[in-house]
């Protein structure tokens, strides 16, 4: 089941930066797959929503394949801290040196226009806290269903 709650995750995910979001503004997904009309099928939850739904999903994702006795822990944090230092590379202090220090560097330039045409936002800091510990539920709530059909 979290397997399923994780893909369904990345469709709406991959639903509001088709409809939502400007053209272009996603690195993995091409401005001619675009949708956006100006209105916002999500509304203001299209502003912060990717940011949850991102740990959430590979959270859920992760865990299905963790060694069991960190099948919460690990991915929860693991996910947490990937998206955190990517947010916090948006944030100009930080973006600036690395847009200089990775562009040119091979296989770095993708996260330099990451972090140069990202926009840093506390929000989405709160919002993937938010889905980390919806993950981290979700999971504790499949746990004991796991142990039972075991047995």
């Amino acid at each position: 089941m979290p397997v399923g709650l994780a893909i369904l995750a990345l469709a709406i995910g991959l639903l509001i930066y088709l409809a939502d979001r400007p053209a272009g503004r996603a690195l993995l997904i091409p401005a001619a797959w675009s949708w956006h009309g100006g209105t916002r099928l999500f509304g203001s939850a299209g502003a912060w929503l990717p940011s949850a739904l991102h740990p959430f999903a590979f959270i859920l994702l992760s865990a299905a394949v963790w060694p069991r006795r960190a099948a919460i822990a690990g991915p929860c944090l693991t996910w947490w801290a990937i998206d955190a230092v990517a947010e916090c590379t948006q944030h100009p202090a930080l973006s600036v040196p690395l847009v200089s220090l990775w562009a040119s560097t091979p296989g770095l330039d993708v996260f330099a226009r990451y972090a140069e045409r990202g926009t840093f936002d506390i929000a989405d800091l709160a919002a993937l806290t938010a889905g980390t510990l919806v993950a981290a539920l979700v999971l504790k709530r499949q746990a004991p269903l796991e142990v039972q059909h075991d047995s």
